[in-house]
């Protein structure tokens, strides 16, 4: 039954977001395209093309009832959906607003704010202006993210692999979204661990020798927009930063900053940053599993990935998790950490602002950034640095006590 005070709260939410997504104020944050859902519309433009019968499969000019589309760059499986022209009117209007306010009322869901400090952050995450990049580009990643909340509160177990799978053949990082499998039922046995994962397995098999070629081709010729130093969520920023203004040589610069997170990780798993005998009886839980989905998704963006910044949503899915824990009073890392969120996201303001409104220009043309601008950046980089080590060492301290519990389990069904 819906809560008809999330309801409410969201409608409230999705209203003020609807209005910043089409307002020229917003354009002081984050540039706007010419039109909202630009990552949108290119998918529903290449379910016609398809339709039609057009090649998507190449990289000269691509040509779709004589307008030119984006060269297709999704994995096969995104073509399964149809295409007709009642559908591209769901597709390219009532899609976008729906998934919005989906995304809204299930952030809402998770939080279930009660206290002030969860209000004020859950607000904060929502209407930030790395959230709202995403809701106006409509980027695919808000799908996955509704699919995380989906896994996590849904028991008919199938569907949830099914989704994992199709989200997976059609980007493929949400893969990691398979260790929901070792966590969505408390009474799995270990062997039945394994035959799932054997069908999963074989199914994926079964798709890449129906649709080789096409994977090959996706493989080959796989690209996506990567940020520069603008709006950048990445280790590599702090490396793109100190080869800029030191000229340090840049391989160098990201062995030495893996190298400081993995150690900054280590030392911080070593703190007991968890409680293991309560986190032993937290592990099933939904915020624990939003935590270990939406952790793993972001680890794995910041960690290989030049992303933008609306990636970052997938922390949103951390912070119930950490939130009650603080709320416990467990451990004060725990109170750090939500303190460093919410300094993060009030200095995204500031940041993006700047990153709009510092005009880059060139000399002798090379181009030249302002002092400004790379501070604002590297007080950025630096808080994901923190944020990104730490929510690494408690997903390791957490895997450890979900591998013992599969390693000890003996008994119940699938």
């Amino acid at each position: 039954m819906i809560n008809l005070k999330n309801f409410f709260y969201s409608s409230v939410i999705f209203i003020i977001t609807i209005f910043l997504i089409n307002s020229e104020f917003i354009g002081n944050f984050y540039w706007q395209a010419a039109s909202l859902f630009v990552d949108h519309n290119p998918l529903v433009d290449w379910l016609e093309c398809n339709s039609i019968g057009v090649n998507l499969y190449t990289l000269e000019e691509l040509i779709c009832n004589d307008r030119k589309v984006p060269l297709f760059n999704y994995g096969h499986a995104l073509l399964l959906f149809p295409w007709h022209e009642q559908l591209d009117t769901f597709y390219r209007f009532y899609m976008p607003y729906s998934i919005i306010f989906i995304f809204i009322f299930l952030t809402i869901k998770i939080f279930n704010p009660q206290k002030r400090i969860e209000k004020v952050l859950l607000i904060l995450c929502l209407l930030s202006p790395s959230t709202l990049l995403g809701f106006d580009r409509l980027n695919f990643d808000l799908f996955i993210y509704i699919s995380v909340a989906v896994i996590c509160f849904n028991r008919i177990y199938f569907i949830n692999w099914f989704l994992t799978l199709l989200m997976s053949f059609i980007k493929i990082y949400p893969a990691a979204l398979f260790i929901n499998i070792f966590f969505e039922n408390p009474n799995r046995l270990r062997k039945n661990i394994v035959y799932i994962f054997a069908i999963l397995s074989l199914l994926t098999l079964v798709y890449f020798f129906y649709f080789k070629e096409y994977i090959l081709f996706f493989l080959n010729n796989i690209s996506a927009g990567r940020a520069g130093y603008h709006f950048l969520f990445s280790l590599n920023a702090l490396p793109k930063i100190f080869k800029y203004v030191f000229n340090f040589n840049y391989q160098l610069m990201l062995i030495i900053f893996y190298s400081l997170f993995i150690y900054s990780t280590i030392k911080l798993y070593r703190n007991n940053i968890i409680n293991l005998k309560e986190a032993k009886i937290d592990i099933f839980s939904t915020n624990s599993k939003l935590f270990m989905m939406g952790g793993f998704l972001t680890l794995i963006n910041f960690l290989f990935f030049s992303n933008w910044f609306y990636r970052e949503i997938f922390l949103i899915l951390t912070l119930p998790y950490l939130l009650h824990y603080k709320s416990e009073g467990k451990t004060n890392a725990y109170s750090w950490i939500i303190y460093i969120f919410i300094a993060r996201y009030l200095f995204l303001i500031v940041y993006s602002y700047i990153n709009i409104h510092d005009e880059i220009t060139y000399v002798d043309s090379v181009r030249v950034f302002s002092n400004k601008f790379l501070l604002v950046i590297f007080i950025k980089s630096i808080l994901d640095f923190l944020i990104m080590f730490s929510i690494t060492a408690i997903l390791i301290k957490k895997s450890k006590i979900y591998t013992d519990n599969f390693i000890i389990k003996k008994t119940t069904p699938l």
